[in-house]
C-alpha cells in the first residue's frame, strides 16, 4: 500500500505528467461542453443559423491563428524563466490585441465580398463590433492558458474553460428571438468570462499586473522563436478553418454545421499529442537539462493513450 502511494505521490509531482493530465481535461472539458453546446443550439435554432454561427466561430478561430504570431507558444518557452515577465506578457498581449482588431476590421469590412452569405456583418455595426470583441477575446484565452501552463498551473485553465463552457450552454435559449447572433453571442460572451476570471487570478497570484506597454527588444527576442510554429500552426489550421467558409458559400449553411461536428469528433485524437507536446515544452524551458528525460516521458504516454484511442475511434 505505501508502495502504491509512493508511486502516486510521485507521479503527482512529475510535472511532465500532471500537465499532461491538466490539459487533457481542459480539452475533454471543451470538446465534451462543445458537444453539448452545439447539441442543444440544434434543438432550438434552424439549420441555417447553426451553419452561419459555425462559419462565424471559424472565421474568428483563422483570425486569432493568423494575428496570434505563434506568440502563444513564445509565452510557454521565455515568460517563466523571464527576468520582466510582466513586461513580455502585457507587449504580447498588447501587439496581437491591436493585429487582431486589425485584421478582423478588414475582415468585417470587405465580408460581403467573398462571402456573401456573412455579409450581415457588415451590414448591422453591432455585429461587426461583436465579432471584433469574439476575436480579441478568444485570442486573449488562448493566451492565458499558455501562461497558466508556464507557470505550472494549468488547474486554473480547466477551471476558465468550463465557466466559459457553462456561460455558453445556458444562455442560447434565452437569446433565440436574436437568431446567428444568439448563437455566436453566448459564444463570446462566454469566452469573455474566461478571460476575465483568468486575469483576476493572474493578478491575485501576483503573476501578472495589466498595462498598456510594448518593448520592442522582446519582440525581437521571442518572434523569431514563435514564427516557425506559427507558420506551421497556420498549415495544420487552415483547411479545417476556411473550409466551413467554403461550404457556407458553395453549399449551404446546413452543411457547414454538419462539418463542423464531424470536425469535432476528428479532434479528439489531438488532445493527447497536443497536452503532452506543450506540458514537454513547459517542462524543457524550465529544466533544459531534464528534457531528454521529459521527452521520453511524453512520447511513452502519447503512445500508451493514443494507440488504444485510435483503436476505439476506427471500431
Amino acid at each position: 500500500m505505501r508502495r502504491i502511494r509512493s508511486k502516486v505521490n510521485s507521479l503527482r509531482k512529475d510535472s511532465v505528467l500532471a500537465n499532461s493530465f491538466w490539459l487533457m481535461v481542459n480539452t475533454v472539458v471543451l470538446t465534451g461542453m462543445g458537444f453539448l453546446f452545439w447539441t442543444i443550439v440544434a434543438r432550438y435554432y434552424d439549420e441555417s443559423s447553426v451553419g452561419l454561427a459555425s462559419t462565424l466561430i471559424s472565421a474568428l478561430n483563422l483570425i486569432v491563428a493568423v494575428s496570434g504570431l505563434g506568440l502563444g507558444v513564445a509565452i510557454i518557452r521565455f515568460i517563466r524563466n523571464s527576468a520582466e515577465p510582466n513586461k513580455n506578457l502585457n507587449t504580447v498581449f498588447l501587439v496581437s490585441t491591436l493585429l487582431a482588431i486589425a485584421i478582423s476590421s478588414v475582415f468585417v469590412l470587405f465580408i460581403g465580398i467573398f462571402s456573401p452569405k456573412l455579409g450581415f456583418l457588415q451590414h448591422n455595426l453591432y455585429y461587426g463590433i461583436l465579432f471584433i470583441i469574439g476575436v480579441v477575446s478568444t485570442l486573449i484565452f488562448g493566451f492565458l492558458d499558455s501562461v497558466f501552463l508556464s507557470y505550472d498551473k494549468p488547474y486554473l485553465t480547466v477551471i476558465k474553460s468550463a465557466i466559459f463552457s457553462l456561460i455558453k450552454l445556458v444562455l442560447p435559449p434565452f437569446l433565440i428571438i436574436f437568431g446567428v447572433s444568439g448563437i455566436f453571442g453566448s459564444w463570446v460572451l462566454g469566452t469573455l468570462a474566461g478571460v476575465g476570471y483568468g486575469i483576476v487570478m493572474l493578478v491575485r497570484k501576483k503573476l501578472y499586473t495589466p498595462k498598456l506597454e510594448i518593448h520592442e527588444n522582446i519582440l525581437i527576442e521571442i518572434l523569431p522563436f514563435s514564427f516557425g510554429n506559427y507558420l506551421s500552426n497556420l498549415v495544420k489550421l487552415l483547411p479545417t478553418l476556411v473550409f466551413p467558409l467554403i461550404i457556407t458559400e458553395t453549399i449551404n449553411p446546413q452543411s457547414t454545421a454538419y462539418y463542423y461536428t464531424a470536425l469535432m469528433i476528428a479532434g479528439l485524437l489531438y488532445i493527447i499529442p497536443n497536452a503532452t507536446s506543450n506540458a514537454l515544452l513547459s517542462e524543457g524551458s524550465k529544466n533544459p537539462d531534464s528534457y531528454k528525460n521529459s521527452e521520453k516521458k511524453a512520447m511513452a504516454l502519447s503512445a500508451l493513450l493514443l494507440i488504444p484511442s485510435v483503436i476505439v475511434m476506427l471500431v
